[in-house]
């Protein structure tokens, strides 16, 4: 007699992921993004590579304007 439930088999049943992680880790943690493809094919950059340059731009001008700053008051 067939199983007439839809159900899948147990994760913990099937094979190991990548990187030796279990199923249920990769599931829970990261959605199981190592299974999928990858989501940017084009040639643009990823958003946070660009916020991380952002970031460290911003960093430096505020670090020059605060010594400016240092320079001038003293």
């Amino acid at each position: 007699m067939a199983n007439p439930s839809p159900r899948g088999l147990l994760p913990l049943l099937t094979t190991p992921h990548q990187g030796g992680r279990s199923a249920l880790t990769c599931q829970f943690r990261c959605g199981n993004a190592c299974s999928h493809d990858i989501p940017n094919t084009s040639e643009n950059r990823y958003f946070g590579e660009i916020v991380t340059e952002a970031l460290s731009r911003r960093g430096a001008l505020r670090a020059g304007a605060l010594g400016a700053l240092a320079v001038g008051v003293g």
